[in-house]
């Protein structure tokens, strides 16, 4: 068994999270470069049933994040549905303790899911010369918002208490980067 460490960047940001993860897999990487595309993102602006490159609404923003960062991969990863709670069928639902960065993240309205975005860990603020960031510490996930103190593609920690009322539960579509693979 190999350490790896899963580190994420974009501009001020990096998530670091230990994995123990087999010679052999190679998900965390897949895991990793996902995540890496998805920040690049940031800042994109929201709109309903944008599926980017401009402007994103949560599935077209999921969608196109995994397309274009794994499609040098043969991974078989089809397309995703459109809206959020179809997602979360196509999935395999995961407990808060299975959770990895790449993962996905599920938020629900009124009983109903409605909302997707891609769990990425706990944030390190790596440029704290500007004074102490709001996200520093807590576990956050970025998706493209449509209402809020920030709305288009933005990090959000699952803490903050309208994602905390209203969060659903995680669910994976890349495999494990913990598990071994079959030869």
């Amino acid at each position: 068994m190999l350490l790896y460490l899963f580190a994420v960047s974009a501009s001020s940001f990096a998530a670091t999270a230990k994995k123990q993860v087999a010679v052999n897999n190679p998900y965390g990487k897949y895991r990793n470069e996902f995540i890496q595309f998805a920040m690049t993102l940031r800042g994109k602006p929201y709109k309903l049933g944008a599926q980017g490159p401009d402007a994103f609404d949560c599935s077209g923003f999921l969608n196109y994040a995994a397309r274009m960062s794994l499609k040098k991969y043969s991974l078989k990863i089809k397309k995703f549905p459109r809206r959020a709670a179809d997602i979360y069928k196509k999935v395999v639902h995961i407990s808060e303790a299975e959770r990895e960065p790449g993962d996905l993240i599920f938020f629900s309205s009124n009983g109903k899911i409605s909302h997707v975005g891609i769990y990425v860990g706990r944030y390190k603020d790596i440029n704290s010369a500007n004074g102490k960031n709001r996200l520093d510490g807590r576990i956050v996930f970025l998706s493209a918002a449509s209402d809020g103190p920030e709305t288009g593609v933005v990090l959000s920690a699952v803490d903050e208490p309208y994602w905390k009322s209203h969060f659903y539960g995680y669910g994976r579509f890349l495999k494990s980067s913990k598990e071994m693979q079959s030869k």
